[in-house]
């Protein structure tokens, strides 16, 4: 295989003007990798390419060992059963492990040429995959993860060249870099997924407007209650009521927030009760400004969330959690989830077997232990605490 002529005159500083075209388009892919799926898949691709490899791996471990290590491997196939070998046993003798930080070295570096081929690491395992030659680096974050860059070249190539190892070593601190930038993505995409969870599990309905009110994106409960076009429906990818009365409010609702959000006006929620031809309780709906990030255009991306709410939906609630987080009773908290389940007092005790003074009973106690003295505060306690 051709390689472009990458020749740098000191390490990390390019030499020609093509080495220089190759080195800031491959450092580009590094910066985009963070966003890829698979993660570097492309710039690793390049490697491959550029330093003439058959193999090149990037493996990051994250601060947080509870979290899965991410793997990125580039050329040819090795059979499963020859990595199960190295995770279970070839691993110890490896010794091209725990590398200096932050700087490139070779093989040779480590093992003289003439002791490594002798090795039963090599002569049982490497030399099986091919891999002669290797560079290698083991990059850290500022917030402790590690990033292992390994380049590999079978026998018959030449061996790595100073200008590769500079090249490499000119990719160490935007790699750096970009494994900050996942780091810093990843934790806001779990943040992400935890509220959406929250809401999902409350059975609560999310849908995120642009700016001209079409939807952009919705949850699985926004999606279920639409579905059904009782007393709210998607027409021309807008959120649309069935009674022309409610949708002229609900209409106005949605440009009242967008408008004062394009205004730069303080934040705006308003909340709107839509009558079911079903004849079922109204749908709460409560419409609020998503706040533009701060190098925003205040064009793209969602402009509204609408949150829906159908009262006769059960949530995924549990009594013995309303009973661990409150010191309930068992009975207690089974009341207070069929009053969370919109039922009546009267509606609760039926559900659960017991007589209306029981009832009230149950509820002057929870009252008692929660230091409330309203229905509703009940309520408005409950779904906060288990948000």
């Amino acid at each position: 295989m051709d390689r472009p002529n990458i020749s740098l005159d000191a390490p990390g500083a390019p030499g020609t003007p093509r080495a220089q075209d190759a080195l800031i388009d491959l450092i580009g892919l590094i910066y985009e990798g963070a966003l890829e799926n698979p993660r570097w898949k492309s710039a690793l691709e390049r490697m491959h390419a550029l330093l003439g490899a058959n193999y090149v791996t990037l493996i990051l471990r994250p601060p947080t060992r509870e979290r899965h290590m991410l793997a990125v491997f580039i050329g040819g196939k090795i059979k499963r059963y020859r990595l199960t070998a190295y995770d279970t046993h070839y691993h110890a003798l490896d010794p091209f492990v725990g590398l200096p930080s932050d700087r490139v070295v070779s093989l040779d570096e480590i093992v003289p040429t003439s002791h490594w081929v002798q090795t039963p690491y090599y002569r049982d395992f490497m030399e099986a995959v091919g891999i002669y030659y290797m560079l290698g680096a083991d990059i850290k974050t500022a917030h402790g993860g590690e990033c292992w860059l390994r380049v590999c070249r079978p026998p018959n190539a030449e061996p790595f060249s100073r200008e590769d190892k500079a090249l490499c070593n000119a990719l160490i601190p935007h790699i750096r870099r970009a494994m900050q930038i996942h780091e810093r993505i990843d934790t806001l995409e779990s943040e992400r997924k935890l509220y959406a969870g929250t809401i999902d599990h409350m059975k609560i309905g999310s849908v995120l407007l642009d700016v001209r009110g079409n939807i952009v994106e919705m949850n699985g409960a926004a999606r279920e209650l639409l579905e059904r076009e009782d007393g709210l429906q998607v027409r021309r990818q807008m959120l649309s009521a069935s009674a022309t009365r409610d949708n002229r409010e609900l209409q106005q609702t949605i440009r009242d927030v967008l408008e004062r959000r394009a205004a730069g006006s303080p934040s705006l929620v308003r909340a709107v009760s839509i009558s079911r031809p079903s004849g079922k309780r109204n749908l709460g709906v409560v419409v609020r400004e998503v706040p533009p990030g701060e190098w925003s255009d205040g064009v793209r991306g969602p402009a509204a969330v609408v949150f829906l709410r159908d009262p006769s939906t059960e949530t995924n609630t549990r009594s013995d959690m309303i009973q661990r987080l409150f010191n309930l009773t068992v009975s207690e908290a089974e009341l207070t989830l069929q009053l969370m389940h919109g039922m009546s007092i009267d509606e609760a005790g039926e559900a659960m077997g017991i007589r209306r003074n029981t009832v009230r009973s149950h509820l002057r106690s929870i009252f008692s232990k929660l230091g409330i003295t309203r229905q509703s505060e009940l309520l408005l306690l409950v779904f906060r605490s288990l948000l």
